[in-house]
This record gives C-alpha cells, structure tokens and sequence, in this order.
C-alpha cells in the first residue's frame, strides 16, 4: 500500500489571484466613487466579489486529490473540496478507470466521467512516477 499527499497548488494559485482582483478593484472603486457613496460601493462591490470568488475556487478545485492510496489493483482518492461540494472518497479499480494525460497533469475518467485531477506539481517526482506506473499497467 502506497500513499500519497498532494498540496493545493490550483487552490493556492486560485486564492492569492482572486486577493489581487479584489484588491485592484478596491483601489478603483476608492480612487473614483463619489465621495457620499464610497463606503456603500466599496463594501458591496467587496461582498459580492468575495462570494462569487470564494464559490468560484472551490468549483474550480472540485475535481483536485488531496490523497492517493494504492493498494494492489485498487486506487483510493480523497479530494481537497469538502465544504461546498462535498466530494466523497472514492475507492476504484484500475482497470474501470481511463486517462488523458499531458506533462503535467493526469485527468482521470469513470465511465466517461470526469472525476479527478492529478497534478505533477502537487507532489514529490518519484511519487508521480509511482502513479504513472499504477496507471499504465
């Protein structure tokens, strides 16, 4: 049994680029808001970006593997979004799964369905070297 831990490298990439939007936007809401409506269209316009970006992070890391484990023929997968999209554990074998890789990323599919991301940059070489021989078996 083998088990690897990812880090959130899209989340991560994700959150500091939604914080620089947010804070461009800021700096032009207070440099040319009137000055009796600053606050109002400060503090709305911060609100209302903030949800839609924070919604848009998880959406956008729904399918990211925070943990692999290998055991044998089966492959268990733990995802890092757990507070709005709620993605399960999920347990499967290696011959149900199909794959579409490029350099630095392995999509994997279920039944046609996309159902995780696996990125090289989430983890250690020979740990992604270890998935890529699970994978090609």
């Amino acid at each position: 049994m083998k088990k690897i831990q990812c880090k959130a490298i899209v989340m991560n990439k994700t959150l500091i680029l939604l914080v620089v939007v947010i804070m461009v936007i800021a700096t032009f809401l207070v440099l040319w808001a009137p000055d009796e409506f600053r606050k109002f269209y400060l503090t709305s316009t911060l609100l209302f970006m903030s949800s839609i970006g924070v919604f848009g992070m998880f959406y956008l890391n729904r399918n990211e593997v925070y943990t692999l484990i290998i055991d044998g023929e089966m492959l268990h997968l733990d995802f890092f979004n757990k507070a709005i999209f709620k993605r399960k554990e999920l347990v499967l074998q290696r011959s149900d799964l199909t794959t579409q890789e490029n350099d630095s990323m392995i999509e994997l599919f279920y039944e046609n369905k996309h159902i995780a991301n696996i990125r090289k940059a989430s983890m250690k070489p020979d740990e992604w070297e270890v998935i890529c021989q699970f994978l090609k078996k």
